[in-house]
């Protein structure tokens, strides 16, 4: 009977022990699809929040954000092709281009003429006097090309923004010493002691100066072995010296002053 017993218990327990485990699996899973559910709407609200966000924004920021989400690979290792300037008569055929598309229509079919060949083997000086001389005539107006050439003149003969800065500052010191030349004028104006002539040398002395053109100094830097290669450089013109430069100007200069120094010959009568 004992051993029915035994049998009948350890029958019991291991019942037991595979409902536990079974519960514990079933609360696993639970808890595991609680977590996905969890995140999905974490995820959905996240979205929600950036097409709310997206919406406030200007339309080029949200093109630029889509854009760059875009990531192609070996997009970067690609050579970038070089911006081409574009003649006045290709831009005159650009504005017909996007004036209307039955003039884009008639410029598509102007391209296919009999002056349209592809031939191969050409030496280099008939492809460039047939590309002057064998082609139709481009189905633009004069004036449009002139008003292009006349727009790249005017951009050709702007100035660059370092250029327009420095001449702006010039022009603001010539304005500056003026003012102070002005100034001692009107000092020797009011000075009694002096004659009408004497103010009038004072004051071409005082605007002479004025109108001085200004010398640029160059700023001598010398290099030695210690600095070789460590020098920072200085603002404005700069001149790099060294000792060996320096013994040689002073060379050259004692040679100047010394030429045509050399032992007279006498001319005169010999002896007889």
């Amino acid at each position: 009977m004992s051993k029915r017993r035994k049998k009948r218990r350890n029958d019991d327990i291991d019942e037991d022990d595979e409902l536990a485990i079974n519960d514990i699996d079933k609360d696993g899973d639970r808890d595991e699809e609680d977590n996905e559910d969890e995140e999905e709407s974490k995820s959905k609200f996240a979205a929600e929040m950036a097409w709310e966000d997206e919406e406030f924004e200007d339309e080029e920021k949200r093109a630029t954000k889509r854009e760059a989400t875009k990531t192609i690979l070996g997009e970067d290792l690609k050579p970038k092709a070089k911006k081409r300037r574009l003649t006045p008569e290709q831009l005159a055929l650009g504005e017909q281009l996007i004036y209307s598309s039955k003039s884009a229509r008639e410029i598509e079919e102007w391209g296919w003429n009999r002056y349209t060949n592809n031939d191969e083997g050409l030496p280099d000086w008939f492809v460039e006097d047939e590309r002057k001389h064998y082609r139709k005539q481009l189905p633009v107006t004069k004036a449009q090309v002139e008003e292009y050439k006349k727009r790249l003149r005017e951009l050709n003969a702007r100035p660059c923004k370092k250029v327009a800065e420095a001449k702006a500052r010039k022009q603001r010191r010539a304005l500056r010493r003026l003012q102070t030349a002005k100034k001692k004028a009107e000092g020797v104006l009011e000075n009694e002691n002096l004659e009408h002539a004497e103010k009038v040398r004072e004051m071409k002395k005082i605007y002479a100066s004025a109108h001085k053109k200004e010398k640029k100094k160059t700023e001598l830097v010398v290099m030695t072995k210690g600095k070789k290669g460590k020098m920072s450089r200085p603002n404005g013109r700069y001149k790099l010296v060294d000792r060996r430069m320096k013994k040689d100007l002073r060379a050259m200069k004692n040679k100047e002053k010394t030429k045509g120094r050399g032992k007279k010959t006498h001319t005169g009568r010999g002896r007889r």
